[in-house]
């Protein structure tokens, strides 16, 4: 047998071996498999912050009632040509988890609104997965120039800590009064439960 044909030989015995190797292995069984089982539906993805970000919220006080986020700020003129601007900042971090029951990831998030005066005014607000489409829900004011401490969604309820004043205590006393407060959305709208 001449070394040509050795070679030959010795090739096509290589890839027959190859071929029934790579056949009976499980990862291609599993591929078989997923050729023969339809592919199911692929599901909603989860919200992300950097979506929370860049989008628009419904706020009272807003000039335009409400206000567009781009890389988790906005501001608005109260006026054409006004100097004094309605400033809103998305705070971190926001929390994640179920709220309308539908098994999607919806988020709730605390925006900082300043609206030009001397107040910084805390809001809590959802924000509903709807197919990956973000619904903003009417905010719910905590409080003007509190601490948020903590932010949590567990069982469809949203829990929030924040620190703020003793009754009769002034503005420009520090917070330390300790609260929490947890909201449940109730036809499209936040209600605190407790």
């Amino acid at each position: 047998m001449n070394v040509s044909l050795h070679r030959t030989v010795f090739l096509l015995v290589m890839i027959s071996w190859l071929a029934a190797a790579c056949a009976a292995s499980p990862a291609a069984q599993a591929g078989q498999a997923i050729e023969q089982t339809p592919a199911p539906a692929t599901p909603t993805s989860d919200l992300t912050f950097e979506q929370l970000k860049n989008t628009t919220y419904t706020l009272p006080d807003a000039p335009d009632g409400a206000i567009t986020l781009v890389d988790g700020q906005g501001q608005q003129p109260y006026a054409p040509d006004s100097a004094t601007q309605f400033k809103v900042i998305l705070l971190e971090p926001a929390a994640f988890g179920d709220l309308d029951g539908k098994g999607e990831a919806d988020a709730s998030a605390i925006l900082l609104a300043d609206p030009g005066g001397s107040g910084s005014f805390y809001y809590l607000t959802a924000v509903l997965n709807q197919a990956g489409k973000l619904q903003p829900t009417a905010p719910v004011l905590l409080g003007d120039r509190i601490e948020v401490q903590s932010l949590s969604i567990a069982g469809g309820e949203i829990s929030v800590t924040y620190l703020d004043r003793q009754p009769g205590e002034p503005f420009s006393a520090k917070p330390n009064q300790e609260v929490t407060k947890t909201y449940q959305l109730q036809n499209g709208q936040l209600l605190e439960t407790g």
